[in-house]
């Protein structure tokens, strides 16, 4: 029988700790306060009566000898300490108690916890209280499961929102729920087959009523008619003012307009529940769709150049840049049309207008005379071209960075087809712009200007050519003409901590709201008033140090990371480094090029003499790169080391068997337990015999004796890999330890073999493994099994993405993302290095060892990086039963139960297959008691 909301509720509460109050955590944190206050209180009383009690004795025995006086005095200095050590306490403790106070009064749970972690696990303390909550009003299980996996899906302990739905489905609550529940988290962790799968599970309608719009967007993704999901979600759903909002940009983002509007239709009905920014959001869509309509109703203009003015708006309801160093790089990239005194600018009015104010602003020594041209401006948007009104052959300076995503995370790149981009100072860090077509489409127009040494290299990887511009910001230096130090003593900061107390933020959000006209004049208004302002700046944003320095103003540039990818090449740029950057990008690249634009030149004209100027940096810099950043010192001492620990090692009789399989695992004493569980398993099913080599961290010869008296039919060998340093690994994963690092030994510990097969320990045969033993490799280094999650997909953006690891000060960034794209030949699906079969005879070759633990110490990098680094797309692919995900797959007769994260068979939560591990957990304690 299903249980009510109510009485499940209840039954949560009672039997699963986690789903407690919002705030049971901070409550339970005052009722510690309050313990240590009411303990320092007693502690000083105490201490006050000890004090007392040793004066008035040290008044008795004051004719004692003095050597015992002395001791007295001694111990009353000790108990005066021991009281204003009590006293500090009770401060402490009570002003941590009025802390604590202030913040559960006024919800800020979170400001009384300092790591992520903490602050993870009071969110997903929240999270289970929204659940609870849910419940306890009456709603129904859907509602509530639904609530809980938004709440919870982008914690780290994300998978704990399946365990409770499929524990809900096991207490009586109907499957319709928590498959519903269990699609959305898939959805939202990025397994769309595992979301699929529960989509098809679920009660028709369902999934379109408890969650609309993710459930709108996933379809779209997979190739859904969009009239038929709209049909689907009006038909199930009645959508907040907020859903209807996410709707439109979902319906938008695949360019269905009848769908777009027809939900504005549905907000109509409504409209008294929106809100005036909720109306706005509306309008600003209907403009889109609009627009979108009107297109091709350009009049054509003979005689007319067209071209492109950059803003930074959206086509859907989110908000544009509020930064207005976007709008300086408009302004800069202007001056190379506006400095040429016979251009007549036509177009837009408010742009028109804007434009001729900056034409008056050039300084004399940069103004061109040359052809009579008439251009007009028509104002693009960055992040959504082709949902402008754009006409054929509109040309554009293409620069910046490429940043906003749709509502389906698709870049809208390339370009509106009727744009004609000539790319300098681009920008890219997002791989998954660069698509086939997007790669294709950068072809066209190579060599690509880069404003950063990271887009050349990631240009170069994908096959473009591409050279080093710079930023187009350091050539608004055409706007003023007195750049001598600025007279003013006081100093300016830029989004950065100010000691004296104001910041001046770029990022303000009446940017969003204003015109592109509006903002033209703002951002030159900005650097005016920094010029008027202030002696010096400091700052974090690169849109505010290069424009600054280079109008004169002496600029100090503080970036939060100094490796961040999008700065080598800048961060560094002296005086004379800034003065070439402007001189070649205004008087080099763009002067000529704008020239027979302006003249009329038809664009293979145009692009022949852009390949003409630009061929030879590209040369220059392929040249400069491949000797730049090299390779970390080889660790060739590892090698003895290796052989060291292998003389060493401690091995069990040998059974002296020809066909074993070799099995490596790697342990401290943390994971002990699990190693005598997995070996229980993998011996019930072999059909080989088999020789382990356990490289080992924290254990001692008494556990390996006892681990051999357990498995008397495993040739078993402990190397003891206490004594080796790899440096700081500054990005393990938080669930594992070092010893998964050792490893990186194997190619040179196990010199006598060709191939090992390496496997985690919080893992489970349940077959045979002799058969993945052999599975052939050819001369590939490793066989292993492609991650299945969306954010997977690049290896590439997680190997280059590691780089935010790295100490703030650091610039290693810049050297790892180089080597990067030198050593990946391209990019690929990363794989899962918990089941690895090993080619250690090509390792060996590859001087694997000595080269990737240098990597490790350069980098902080940690041994499943490095192998992804190492092997790259050449990899074998295993298939999925070898390497099984419970949670986060439909399991199909896995072979091996391997499961990721924080989730594992041992801790307290229902997880899938864990019947198995238990009954393995069993065996494994019979053969250690026998």
């Amino acid at each position: 029988m299903a249980r009510s909301p109510r009485r499940l509720a209840k039954a949560v509460v009672l039997r699963t700790p986690v789903l407690g109050p919002r705030l049971r955590n901070a409550q339970q944190g005052l009722r510690d306060a309050q313990q240590q206050l009411r303990d320092a209180q007693t502690r000083l009383e105490h201490a006050r009566a000890r004090v007392a009690g040793l004066e008035g004795r040290l008044d008795e025995v004051r004719e004692a000898s003095q050597q015992q006086q002395e001791r007295l005095r001694e111990r009353v200095q000790e108990a005066r300490q021991d009281a204003s050590s009590a006293r500090r306490a009770r401060r402490d403790a009570a002003r941590t108690l009025d802390r604590m106070r202030r913040d559960a009064a006024t919800g800020d749970v979170e400001g009384l916890l300092e790591s992520d972690g903490e602050r993870d696990g009071v969110r997903a303390r929240a999270g289970s209280a929204t659940l609870v909550e849910a419940l306890s009003r009456g709603e129904d299980p859907g509602t509530a499961l639904v609530a809980y996996v938004r709440a919870t899906a982008q914690l780290r302990d994300r998978w704990r929102a399946p365990v409770t739905a499929e524990a809900f489905a096991r207490q009586g609550v109907e499957r319709r729920h928590a498959d519903a529940a269990r699609a959305l988290h898939a959805i939202l962790t990025g397994h769309r087959a595992l979301a699929q799968h529960f989509l098809d599970r679920a009660e028709p309608g369902d999934c379109a009523r408890l969650f609309p719009v993710e459930y709108a967007a996933f379809r779209l993704r997979e190739g859904a008619v969009p009239a038929q999901v709209c049909d689907e979600v009006l038909a199930h759903a009645t959508p907040s003012p907020h859903e209807i909002i996410a709707l439109r940009d979902v319906f938008l983002a695949v360019r269905d307009l009848e769908s777009v509007a027809r939900l504005g239709d549905e907000a109509r009905l409504s409209q008294d529940s929106f809100s005036d920014e909720q109306r706005a959001a509306l309008s600003h869509v209907d403009a889109t769709v609009a627009r979108a309509r009107a297109a091709g109703s350009h009049a054509d203009a003979p005689g007319t150049v067209r071209l492109a003015v950059m803003s930074y708006g959206r086509a859907s309801s989110k908000a544009g840049s509020i930064n207005i160093g976007d709008y300086i790089q408009t302004i800069a990239s202007l001056s190379h049309v506006v400095r040429r005194s016979d251009v007549t600018l036509a177009g837009d009015d408010e742009l028109v207008a804007s434009a001729r104010r900056l034409q008056d602003r050039i300084r004399p020594d940069l103004r061109l005379d040359g052809t009579p041209a008439t251009v007009e401006l028509l104002e693009i948007s960055r992040d959504d071209s082709t949902y402008d009104d754009v006409p054929p052959a509109t040309w554009m300076l293409a620069f910046g960075w490429h940043m906003h995503p749709d509502a389906l995370g698709r870049h809208d790149f390339p370009y509106h087809p009727n744009l004609v981009p000539v790319f300098v100072s681009f920008h890219c860090n997002r791989r998954e712009l660069l698509t086939a077509e997007a790669v294709e489409y950068l072809r066209r127009a190579e060599p690509i200007g880069c404003r950063d040494w990271y887009t050349v290299d990631l240009l170069t990887q994908v096959g473009v050519r591409a050279f080093f511009s710079g930023c187009l910001t350091t050539t608004v230096d055409a706007y003023v003409e007195d750049r001598s130090a600025p007279a003013s003593s006081e100093t300016g900061y830029v989004d950065v901590k100010n000691p004296g107390g104001t910041v001046i933020a770029q990022e303000r959000p009446e940017v969003a709201g204003l015109t592109l006209a509006a903002n033209l004049d703002l951002a030159l208004e900005t650097l005016d008033g920094y010029r008027r302002d202030f002696g010096h700046l400091v700052t974090s944003r690169l849109h505010c140090y290069l424009p600054a320095a280079s109008i004169g103003i002496p600029t100090r540039f503080t970036p939060r990371r100094e490796s961040d990818i999008r700065f080598e090449g800048l961060l560094d740029a002296g005086e004379d480094d800034l003065a070439t950057m402007r001189e070649t990008l205004r008087e080099t690249l763009i002067r000529p090029v704008l020239d027979l634009i302006l003249a009329g030149a038809e664009e293979p004209e145009v692009r022949a003499r852009w390949r003409e100027i630009t061929e030879p940096l590209v040369d220059v810099h392929v040249a400069r790169r491949s000797t730049e950043h090299t390779w970390p010192a080889p660790r060739t001492e590892l090698v003895a080391l290796a052989r060291e620990l292998r003389a060493a090692a401690w091995s069990s009789p040998a059974t002296g068997a020809s066909d074993a399989i070799d099995v490596c695992v790697a342990l401290d004493r943390n994971y002990l337990d699990a190693l005598y569980t997995m070996m229980t398993a993998t011996t019930s099913h072999l059909s080989r015999p088999m020789r382990m080599w356990a490289l080992s961290r924290g254990l001692d010869q008494a556990d390996f004796e006892d681990f051999a008296r357990a498995f008397p039919e495993i040739d078993a060998t402990f190397i003891a890999c206490d004594s080796v340093d790899y440096g700081e690994i500054t990005q393990m994963i938080e669930h594992i330890t070092v010893s998964t690092m050792d490893r990186l030994l194997l190619p040179e510990l196990l010199d006598d073999l060709d191939r090992v097969l390496y496997l985690d320990l919080d893992l489970l045969p349940l077959v045979d493994i002799a058969p993945l033993f052999d599975t052939p490799l050819g001369d590939a280094a490793l066989a292993a099994r492609p991650a299945i999650a969306d954010v997977h997909e690049s290896a590439m953006a997680i190997l280059v993405g590691s780089t935010r690891g790295l100490p703030g000060t650091s610039r290693a960034g810049w050297q790892l993302q180089s080597l990067l794209h030198r050593e990946v030949r391209q990019d690929f699906t990363v794989f899962n290095a918990g089941v690895l079969v090993m080619n250690l005879g090509r390792m060996r070759r590859d001087r694997f060892t000595e080269r990737f633990a240098a990597v490790a110490g350069a980098f902080g990098l940690h041994d499943q990086h490095l192998l992804n680094i190492y092997a790259g797309p050449d990899y074998v692919p295993l298939d999925a039963p070898w390497n099984a995900w419970p949670l986060r797959e439909v399991l199909d007769e896995p072979r091996i139960a391997h499961w990721l994260g924080h989730v594992k068979p041992w801790r307290p939560m229902n997880v899938p297959l864990q019947d198995e591990w238990r009954a393995a957990e069993r065996a494994a304690a019979a053969r250690r008691a026998r």
